[in-house]
């Protein structure tokens, strides 16, 4: 009988690590996510200290792993909802609370309102040059006005409004 009880903590240890691995994290990282000791989570990965009650559930609510599967081993490693989906990559990626939040809204768009976004971002990170205007001066025949053709109506304006400096 003790056998067989050393024999699930064994497994149960083995669950802990895949659970680390599968967030990509070391000991390290991912006792400090779950505010302990790295030595306290070594301890538990390793099989020498069985985890509490409170700890396993603490995991399973905070990265959505399935309680069942964690402690006995029964279906799926992860519970799989919108939101959960979205917890994962938090913190695989460790997005901010921001990140998190216009990723959730984003999400949330319909097709339309994402392809604005995604046409606002494309100008954002792929900006043309600006287009060079030309501007015609064109000199009157007998006198010395110019006509001035630009389609900018400010350019036309400062154009017009110039005065050369009277001392050169």
């Amino acid at each position: 009988m003790i056998y067989f009880i050393y024999q699930e903590v064994n497994i149960l240890n083995e669950r802990l690590k895949v659970v680390r691995k599968s967030l990509n994290l070391t000991q390290q990282e991912f006792a400090d996510l779950l505010g302990i000791k790295r030595t306290s989570y070594a301890s538990y990965e390793t099989g020498r200290v069985v985890p509490t009650a409170p700890f396993l559930k603490l995991i399973c609510n905070k990265y959505n792993i399935s309680e069942k599967w964690l402690v006995n081993g029964i279906g799926e490693m992860y519970i799989e909802t919108d939101d959960s989906v979205l917890n994962q990559l938090k913190n695989t990626y460790n997005l901010s609370n921001l990140e998190y939040k216009i990723l959730t809204a984003y999400l949330e768009l319909d097709s339309s309102q994402r392809k604005a976004v995604e046409e606002f971002i494309h100008k954002i990170t792929n900006p043309e040059p600006p287009a060079s205007k030309e501007y015609n001066l064109v000199a009157a025949r007998g006198n010395s006005e110019l006509e001035i053709i630009s389609d900018d109506e400010a350019v036309r304006k400062d154009i017009e409004n110039y005065e050369p400096p009277n001392e050169l």
